[in-house]
């Protein structure tokens, strides 16, 4: 190397020069890429406290992968305290198993969610009872609006059929001239607001006679909005799409549009009402999917289908890599019928290991009609 000759100096001095100008300029892009992307990208925080058992957390997120213009970030109290929630565009607060009333918010938490919504006009989804933490309870709530839930619980539980109304309709024009629609319901939320206030409206409603519950309430709060949600549309095949929809709307964003593939406002056409006498079947399908017979599970993942499909979809995964081909396509295009975007990682480990080259080009097929579900818009 000590005698290297002025034309290889020469050589190795502009490689150098060319290879540091190709990574100055590609590491360019890459910042002008990030820059675009901090200025479009619609930034939401999904509430996760330690004192609150959420629900549903994974299919809210599955939900708002549907639209390329999301990204979502879980946060703890520590996470909302640290960051003041300065990168957070919108608030999700989570359903919840039971809402404890007892006690008191921390008041730096209580100050930095208020301030989030009030001032600069930013938005929140309250999903379930965990929107008492935004109304008016007794206790542990910020009391940013004027919403109350109350304790009586008059809706049945299960897939249950609601309409929109006028400004239902301006934000899911999609929904248009269907009479019968269908979301999933716990039975659980409800909540009464003040009538006539230019404040509030109602999005969606459930009717029963005369009655008219709400089941998706808008709410100024300041300068910001906040959407109550009453019913499970993350997880009901069909509506998903409403969650990236809600989240835009609060956001001040376009409507945007989303595929035919997950917009099915006709995918069901009766209720499905879950009490005692569908429990002990739902059980059974569980019980025979761990150990039934080949033709028994494929008879149970049809009965699944007339349930809450979302809710099993877990006991389905271990066919996909299973050794019954038959089973293995049936879990798969169970999958895609229902919209489970969270078994995309576990197709890419089963077309890994599939040996059969034609049942291996079927699940491909299948896992790019899941994939052509999210990043949409």
């Amino acid at each position: 190397m000590k005698n290297i000759k002025p034309l290889s100096i020469i050589i190795i001095v502009c490689f150098f020069f060319s290879f540091y100008s190709c990574k100055s300029e590609k590491t360019n892009e890459e910042y002008f890429k990030k820059v675009q992307l901090k200025s479009e990208t619609i930034a939401v925080g999904i509430y996760k406290s330690k004192e609150l058992e959420s629900v549903n957390i994974e299919y809210i997120a599955e939900a708002i992968k549907i639209d390329a213009g999301m990204v979502f970030v879980k946060l703890s109290d520590a996470d909302i305290l640290k960051t003041k929630l300065e990168n957070i565009d919108i608030l999700i607060i989570p359903d919840v198993k039971s809402f404890n009333e007892s006690g008191d918010i921390d008041n730096e938490l209580t100050d930095v969610i208020r301030n989030f919504v009030i001032t600069p006009g930013k938005g929140i989804l309250a999903f379930g009872d965990g929107g008492k933490m935004v109304g008016c309870s007794k206790n542990k709530s910020l009391n940013l609006v004027d919403i109350k839930y109350v304790s009586e619980r008059n809706l049945n539980a299960g897939l249950i059929n609601f309409n929109i109304t006028s400004k239902g309709e301006s934000l899911f024009p999609e929904l248009i001239g269907f009479n019968d629609l269908f979301t999933y319901y716990n039975g659980y939320s409800e909540f009464e607001f003040v009538e006539d206030s230019e404040k509030q409206k109602v999005i969606a409603q459930v009717e029963q006679g005369e009655s008219k519950t709400p089941i998706v309430i808008e709410t100024e709060c300041g300068k910001g909005k906040v959407l109550f949600i009453s019913a499970q549309f993350e997880a009901t095949p069909g509506m998903r799409w409403m969650i990236p929809r809600m989240l835009r709307y609060v956001h001040g964003s376009p409507n945007g549009s989303y595929g035919s593939n997950i917009v099915r406002p006709d995918l069901y056409t009766d209720e499905v009402i879950v009490n005692a006498e569908t429990n002990p079947k739902i059980e059974r399908i569980k019980k025979v999917l761990a150990e039934g017979s080949k033709k028994e599970i494929l008879k149970a993942i049809d009965e699944l289908n007339n349930y809450d499909p979302w809710s099993l979809a877990e006991n389905l995964l271990p066919f996909l890599i299973g050794r019954n081909d038959e089973l293995k396509l049936r879990a798969a295009k169970f999958f895609v019928d229902n919209e489970y975007t969270m078994a995309i990682d576990d197709f890419e480990t089963a077309i890994k290991t599939e040996r059969n080259k034609k049942t291996k080009v079927v699940l491909e097929e299948y896992k790019i009609a899941l994939e052509r579900m999210v990043e949409q818009n």
